[in-house]
C-alpha cells in the first residue's frame, strides 16, 4: 500500500500517541488549588500530563538497562521491542525527575531553577555509558526545523519545542507573568511534548526504511518504532 508523505506523518501523528504514553506512563495527577485527582484508577480514565510520571527506583533501571545492551529491550505486556531501544525507554525517567522538581511548587516552595535546568539541559538518568539522551539537545536540534517546517511557520521559531519550556523554566518572555503553578504546568506540558514530537521523529526515521525494505531489527524500520 503506498502512502504520501502527508497521509504517513498524518498516521505517525495517531501512532505516537500510544508511544509518547508508553514512554511517559502517567499516573493520577493532582492539580494546584484543587482536591479533584484526574484520572483515578476506579475511573479508568488518564489525565494527558506528566505529573505522575513515577519510576520507583531510577538507579536500578538504568543499570538494568546497561546490562544486556546486545540484547532486545524487554517488553510491558503491550508493547514488545525488536531491538535494544533501553536508552530511549530512560528518557522517562528524566521527564519524572522534571516532574518531581517543578512539583514542588504544590508544596509552597520555590521552583528549583537551577536543578531543571541541569536534568533538562545535560540529562541525568537517561545515559547508558557514554550515550545519553538529553531533552534540550533534541528539542533545539537545527534537524527538527527541517523536519517540522509547518511547526516552524507556525510558531516563527526553529526552536518551537524548546522556547516554551526554557521560558517557563526562566520566568522569561511570556512566562514572565505567570504564576508558580503555571510555571510548573507550561514545564511539564512543555516536556510531554517535546517526548511527542521526539516519538513522531523516530516514526518518520523509520519511513524511508520502509520504503527501502529495510526492516532488520537492530538498524532497520523496527528499530525506530
Amino acid at each position: 500500500m503506498q502512502y504520501g508523505r502527508r497521509q504517513f506523518v498524518r498516521a505517525t501523528l495517531v501512532a505516537s500517541l500510544g508511544a509518547t504514553f508508553a514512554l511517559t506512563a502517567c499516573q493520577p495527577e493532582q492539580r494546584p488549588g484543587s482536591v479533584q485527582v484526574i484520572g483515578t484508577p476506579k475511573s479508568g480514565s488518564v489525565s494527558a500530563s506528566v505529573s505522575g510520571v513515577h519510576e520507583a527506583d531510577p538507579a536500578a533501571a538504568a543499570k538494568a538497562a546497561a546490562s544486556n545492551p546486545s540484547q532486545p529491550t524487554k517488553g510491558d505486556g503491550t508493547y514488545t521491542p525488536v531491538s535494544n531501544v533501553d536508552i530511549y525507554q530512560l528518557i522517562s525517567l528524566d521527564v519524572a525527575e522534571i516532574t518531581k522538581l517543578t512539583n514542588a511548587v504544590n508544596e509552597g516552595k520555590p521552583l528549583p531553577v537551577q536543578e531543571i535546568l541541569a536534568v533538562y539541559e545535560q540529562g541525568k538518568l537517561a545515559k547508558i555509558g557514554e550515550n545519553t539522551r538529553v531533552l534540550r539537545r533534541f528539542a533545539t536540534d537545527p534537524r527538527r526545523a527541517q523536519e517540522f517546517p509547518e511547526e516552524v511557520a507556525f510558531f516563527k521559531s526553529n526552536t518551537f519545542l524548546d522556547d516554551p519550556v526554557i521560558a517557563a523554566i526562566q520566568g522569561t518572555g511570556e512566562a514572565e507573568r505567570y504564576s508558580p503553578a503555571q510555571r510548573r504546568q507550561a514545564i511539564q506540558k512543555g516536556i510531554l511534548r517535546i517526548v511527542r514530537y521526539w516519538s513522531v521523529q523516530e516514526l518518520l526515521a523509520a519511513e524511508p526504511k520502509l520504503r527501502d525494505g529495510n526492516v532488520g531489527p537492530a538498524t532497520g524500520a523496527p528499530h525506530n518504532v
